[in-house]
């Protein structure tokens, strides 16, 4: 049961119901819904793709980094999943570790705070139980998070999670670190996802990756949702 929710899914003043959020949620309040219209997004599973030809590799662990981790993490297009080329991908993730370390966490109330503490505690203790899992599961921490309150600062696991949990870290704090040989294929995978992220060098083949992609939304050489400050 989710009371308020459901009551503005059944309330008879509402023609229409369009819900962002979980598949679990969004089913349900379809189902009790009635004869309203219905728009759903549900789930997301972000990738990001640095191909070895990206011609700065600061400025795209920067941006990844911000992308990831800015509003808490908690935004459904957040950068969820990096994949990097073989070729560049030890010293890009020493790039994106830094990045990711150097963000000011805190008090969401300071101009100069990136990461905000997450929605309440539940959701707190939920990614650092999925965090958990996943290191249980074979993924390695680069970049260990660590509580204050409901603050949970910038984490990232390398490979070796598994799908469960990339699936299940979509909203929250730590990011997966994947070695890309395949490029566009490894993010064309079946996990729920509406936004993906390319950054490469040759724009015509950036192009053709675009074309290869299946989700809602794709964008080159750029990391969504970012603050409007930064």
């Amino acid at each position: 049961p989710i009371p308020v929710a459901e009551q503005l899914a059944t309330d008879p003043r509402f023609a229409m119901l369009t819900f962002t959020g979980s598949p679990t949620v969004g089913w349900h309040l379809k189902n009790v819904a009635g004869k309203k219209k219905v728009c759903l997004e549900l789930g997301g599973n972000a990738a990001a793709v640095v191909h070895e030809d990206a011609p700065d590799l600061d400025w795209t662990a920067t941006r990844l980094a911000l992308g990831a981790f800015s509003y808490a993490g908690q935004v459904c297009i957040k950068v969820q999943r990096i994949l990097v080329h073989r070729p560049i991908y030890d010293h890009f993730v020493e790039k994106l570790v830094a990045a990711s370390a150097a963000l000011v966490c805190g008090d969401p109330l300071d101009p100069k705070t990136v990461v905000g503490p997450m929605i309440d505690s539940g959701a707190a203790d939920r990614v650092e139980s999925w965090t958990r899992e996943a290191v249980a599961a074979g993924a390695t921490v680069l970049l260990a998070s660590r509580r204050q309150g409901n603050v949970l600062t910038p984490g990232l696991l390398e490979k070796g999670a598994g799908r469960r949990a990339c699936a299940r870290l979509a909203l929250g704090r730590h990011r997966i670190l994947e070695v890309d040989d395949q490029g566009v294929g490894a993010a064309r995978e079946p996990l729920l996802q509406f936004f993906r992220r390319i950054r490469r060098n040759e724009q015509e083949r950036a192009h053709q990756d675009f074309g290869r992609s299946r989700m809602n939304a794709c964008r080159l050489h750029s990391a969504t949702s970012l603050p409007s400050w930064l």
